[in-house]
């Protein structure tokens, strides 16, 4: 009879080892073959006045624009109505697609924050883009 030598038998390696020794070198082989998606980054800070009035531009935004989770109109609508420049800046070139994680959302929270520390936008000018946003046309709204 024949003896058939394995990896595991000839070299005296356990099967878990072996078998984190293949998760490894599969794992290392695998990070290479993706490809990285680079944006502009800002840092935001989540707790503070600034962080307040990103979210309440968010909030008033999403109402005026009838946005709700996969709407990629929606979103699009309201992430303008809070500024057109970071929108320009952070999606316009590579607009986030239905089902698509958004993870330059914290970037944007941050350049909104950016400008409104700097005077560059203000609350009022956002307010003002609410009042004269017209919803998408998906968007039903009933009469009281």
């Amino acid at each position: 009879m024949v003896q058939r030598r394995t990896l595991c038998t000839s070299a005296h390696i356990s099967l878990p080892v072996l078998y984190i020794v293949c998760v490894s070198v599969i794992s290392f082989a695998s990070v290479g073959q993706g490809v990285e998606f680079t944006f502009p980054k800002f840092s935001f800070r989540r707790k503070g006045p600034w962080a307040r009035k990103v979210k309440t531009a968010l909030r008033l935004c999403d109402a005026a624009c009838g946005y709700v989770e996969m709407d990629v109109a929606g979103f699009e609508c309201s992430r303008k109505c809070m500024s057109p420049q970071c929108y320009d800046h952070m999606y316009a070139w590579d607009p986030l697609e239905l089902g698509e994680v958004d993870v330059r959302v914290t970037s944007f929270k941050g350049c909104v924050q950016a400008l409104l520390k700097n005077s560059t936008i203000t609350m009022a000018e956002i307010q003002a883009r609410v009042d004269n946003i017209n919803p998408p046309a998906h968007v039903v709204h009933e009469d009281l």
